[in-house]
């Protein structure tokens, strides 16, 4: 019951593409010898994150981390163990103020001459 076992059941039995076989590879590298325990994966995270990697790089890789554990409780009667996602950064983007919309709305081209 390996990350490479998951990896190669969903490339034959589920057909995943080879981006996301990709992202399987590129996430249990991520987390290589440390996907036995919490304490482990929890360890790796800061670990992570003192190296200066991004919280959303992180809950990626987790996504795939918590999937593997699924498929280990589903297929192999693991217990479920379920890492939650780290808190990002929300970034509010720009917007028209009302005035800037009738401004907009208002606006005539003039005729060229």
């Amino acid at each position: 019951m390996t990350p490479e076992q998951l990896t190669l059941e969903r490339k034959y039995l589920k057909n995943v593409t080879p981006r996301t076989l990709a992202w399987y590879a590129y996430s249990f590298k991520a987390f290589e010898g440390a996907i036995g325990s919490k304490a482990e994966i929890v360890t790796r995270i800061s670990e992570l994150r003192n190296r200066g990697v991004k919280p959303i790089s992180i809950n990626c890789y987790l996504r795939c981390i918590n999937a593997y554990f699924r498929w280990l409780h589903q297929e192999h009667n693991r217990e479920l163990l379920k890492i939650p996602r780290l808190k990002e950064e929300q970034k509010i983007l720009a917007t028209l103020t009302p005035e800037h919309v009738n401004r907009l709305l208002q606006f005539r081209p003039k005729a060229a001459t």
